[in-house]
């Protein structure tokens, strides 16, 4: 008779979603595809399908999307480049990393070596975790606290830092400090611990419009002011929905730090997105996986739900993550 571990006991509804997810979304090689940003794929999606499949207790994916990931995103320096195009000349033109991804990427790394006992997963996400602590984290927060770079080029320029705070993966952190931790990598878990509460402070001073809402893209000018980046448009949208959910499943989501997702979401649908200058929101409402986010944060729980022919990549990966089992 086999035993399971309580703390990775099995999720039925969890893996049933994920089945109906690597149906769609997941080739045989490993490939985890945007399908509403042309067929594309990126260091997000490899990651998330990764984490999404250890999570399932599902090997197989889990070894065919490393190894994928591995042979067309790997650069030589730990991380990942962000994206591959399934059609051109070059499927990675751009050879720039996605901090997000790297950290979804390490974080499932983390979690596998954990669940399944294999050294080499072990070895792939302190690899991940140094490259990550080495090249994103930059001085610049509150206090001395370091900063999140989205990636290792463009981010940094004359008027101060672009900033994604939905890049904060916070439960990444906890996994990735516990594992450096257990490593005894030296100054690890204070870097983890520091560059979480340097987060919190921004996503606590982030709020701009009248639903004090932060944006997708932040700029944090050389003195410490933060304002939505100008590059950008000043939007709360499809980025910035990551915020509470990644806080929520780090244990973090505190009532000040939920008070304006609730305040939006408890009184209509959701709007695809608010513009924090003018106030004006989106003409049309949101549904799917943004829908189970919001629930999330406005309920404590996210239902089990069905993926239907209307949820693209993002959408279904937001419906998985509202119901992610986590130990």
């Amino acid at each position: 008779m086999s035993v399971v571990h309580p703390a990775w006991a099995v999720d039925a509804p969890f893996n049933s979603a994920w089945a109906a997810y690597r149906r769609r979304f997941v080739r045989a090689t490993g490939r985890v595809v945007d399908t509403g940003n042309h067929g594309i794929s990126h260091s997000e999606g490899q990651g998330t399908g990764l984490l999404f499949a250890v999570a399932a207790d599902d090997r197989d994916s889990f070894a065919a999307i490393w190894e994928w990931t591995q042979a067309n995103l790997r650069r030589d320096d730990g991380l990942l480049a962000w994206r591959w195009l399934p059609d051109g000349p070059v499927s990675v033109p751009d050879r720039n990393n996605a901090a997000d991804g790297d950290l979804l990427t390490a974080w499932a790394l983390a979690r596998a070596a954990r669940r399944w006992t294999v050294p080499d997963y072990r070895v792939a996400a302190l690899r991940m975790a140094a490259a990550i602590r080495g090249k994103l984290l930059v001085p610049g927060g509150r206090g001395g606290m370091p900063l999140l770079l989205p990636g290792t080029q463009g981010f940094q320029h004359e008027d101060g830092l672009t900033l994604n705070l939905s890049y904060y993966v916070f439960p990444a952190f906890q996994e990735l400090a516990a594992l450096e931790r257990m490593a005894a990598v030296p100054g690890a878990d204070q870097a983890w611990q520091a560059v979480a509460r340097g987060g919190l402070d921004l996503i606590r001073e982030a709020r701009f419009g009248a639903h004090s809402l932060p944006p997708d893209w932040l700029l944090r000018h050389q003195d410490g002011e933060l304002v939505p980046d100008p590059r950008f448009p000043p939007r709360f949208g499809y980025d910035a929905v990551r915020i509470p959910l990644y806080l929520a499943l780090a244990g973090l989501l505190a009532p000040d730090l939920a008070a304006p997702f609730r305040a939006l979401w408890l009184t209509a649908p959701p709007p695809g997105w608010v513009d924090l200058v003018t106030g004006a929101v989106a003409p049309y409402t949101e549904h799917g996986g943004y829908l189970s986010v919001a629930k999330l944060i406005v309920d404590g729980a996210a239902p089990a739900r069905d993926l239907t022919a209307e949820d693209d990549y993002f959408s279904a990966s937001l419906t998985l993550f509202a119901q992610l089992p986590l130990a």
